[in-house]
């Protein structure tokens, strides 16, 4: 049934998304299983540019003149029939088509149509209003990255399944640059790509804005649960989340404390026990220079999480957040108003993280029913890290040698954090440099002096 109510459908329909996510193979894809024959208003003129009013013919043709119930048009890119040069906002058509036109072809089709579009911010409200579906097509999500990765690699390439993992996480990329990104790699690599290559070349798509970098957390063997120190049971918590459903009120937690104490690295693991992504994003990806931009790719984030049933997680929320009791400015209020709107009614997860409490909103605090503290390490989690990070470069026997010091030796250390560990293990990773446990046990002291507030702190460990 389903089938002949799509095939007879006079309707058009409009797909959205970003060049290469694959818009056009999927209406292929579906007429084929649909068994349906897919026209192409598509032709160019001399150089390789689509000509637009040749385009619009064949539309108008096709639609005049077929009606079988077994044929499907796609116009690929409205924005060929939209004026790029017109002046500012969207809906604005060309010379040879008039908006009438435009919404009559739209209302009054016979012949099934499917439109493409790569940006429906520049389609005009009212013109939307006459599709019959939009469709948003988003960037595929990391698991479906990782088997687009491996889909594209071969045995020549020099990339390996952590590689493939790290390049899925980090970067969120269509099908078509996914492809891209390894032939060019190719070439470069004189016929081989590797992950150096190929990160590479997605950079320059970041600095370029066709992609966006996703935050990278470390791996899940350098994650240790126990050794989280919070105000809160954060097992008991998660299986508590585990049979929560989007139709029930949002949870909505703040996590604060000092820089290094696992608070991000806390909501990527729960993401995992949920088995559900997380939405990581910072205020580079909210804040724009023109006024009410940012709100909009504010509540574009709320918007994706819920589509995508993610845990959104907003880090070093400070930084946008502003106490509204300073503000000068009323776009200052803005974002911290829309924040509070959408976390009022969003019925998902959502993570914020801050090492600035006091510098928050009160309001901001109030829409927070969880706000777990996440602290420094105890004695016993920070000998259990010291084994977990330093065992492997000292080897085993070593350790098991200097086990029963190791506590009286941390103990003078001062104030330590999981990112202490992390820090002082990068940099033996480069130097190579650790002789003994005594060494390890330096390097955090000098790691812990460095900070700015050190001084401040009260030296030793809770229990």
């Amino acid at each position: 049934m389903a089938r002949l109510a799509i095939a007879s459908a006079a309707s058009t329909s409009y797909c959205t998304a970003p060049r290469g996510s694959g818009k056009s193979e999927l209406v292929r894809a579906l007429a084929q299983d649909l068994e349906l024959d897919l026209r192409e208003a598509c032709t160019r003129e001399e150089g390789g540019s689509p000509a637009v009013e040749p385009r619009v013919a064949i539309l108008v043709e096709c639609d005049r003149l077929v009606d079988d119930g077994q044929t499907v048009l796609l116009f690929d890119e409205i924005e060929d029939v939209l004026d790029a040069k017109g002046p500012p906002g969207p809906g604005h058509l060309g010379p040879s088509t008039s908006r009438a036109w435009l919404e009559r072809q739209l209302e009054r089709n016979r012949l099934p149509t499917v439109w493409t579009s790569r940006d429906a911010s520049r389609i005009d409200p009212a013109l939307l209003s006459r599709f019959a579906l939009v469709l948003e097509i988003p960037a595929p999500e990391p698991e479906v990255r990782r088997a687009l990765w491996a889909r594209e690699a071969n045995a020549s390439d020099v990339l390996a399944p952590s590689d493939l993992d790290t390049l899925a996480t980090r970067f969120a990329t269509t099908p078509a640059e996914i492809a891209r990104a390894i032939a060019t790699a190719r070439l470069a690599g004189g016929g081989a790509a590797d992950a150096s290559g190929v990160s590479t070349i997605l950079e320059s798509l970041v600095r370029a804005r066709s992609v966006r970098a996703e935050l990278v957390r470390p791996s899940p063997a350098s994650y240790r649960p126990d050794c989280v120190n919070a105000s809160a049971d954060l097992e008991a918590l998660a299986q508590r989340l585990r049979g929560w459903t989007p139709e029930e009120p949002g949870v909505a937690m703040l996590l604060h404390g000092l820089p290094g104490t696992g608070k991000s690295e806390w909501v990527q693991e729960l993401g995992k026990r949920l088995g559900r992504p997380v939405l990581a994003r910072r205020a580079s990806d909210l804040e724009s220079k023109w006024v009410g931009e940012s709100e909009q790719n504010l509540a574009r984030a709320f918007e994706e999480a819920s589509a995508r049933g993610a845990i959104l997680l907003f880090d070093e929320v400070d930084s946008f957040l502003l106490d509204r009791r300073g503000a000068t400015a009323r776009h200052e209020l803005q974002l911290t108003n829309e924040f509070l709107q959408q976390l009022e009614v969003h019925a998902g997860v959502v993570a914020c993280t801050t090492n600035l409490l006091e510098r928050l909103d009160p309001a901001v605090l109030r829409r927070f029913p969880l706000k777990i503290e996440f602290r420094p390490l105890t004695l016993v989690q920070a000998a259990a890290l010291f084994e977990s990070y330093f065992g492997p470069m000292l080897g085993h026997h070593a350790i098991a040698e200097a086990r029963a010091g190791i506590p009286q030796l941390l103990a003078g250390v001062g104030t330590l954090t999981p990112g202490d560990f992390a820090a002082v293990a990068r940099r033996l990773r480069i130097t190579g440099e650790l002789r003994s446990a005594a060494d390890a046990v330096r390097l955090l002291q000098d790691e812990v002096a460095l900070k700015p507030d050190a001084a401040r702190r009260v030296v030793g460990f809770s229990t």
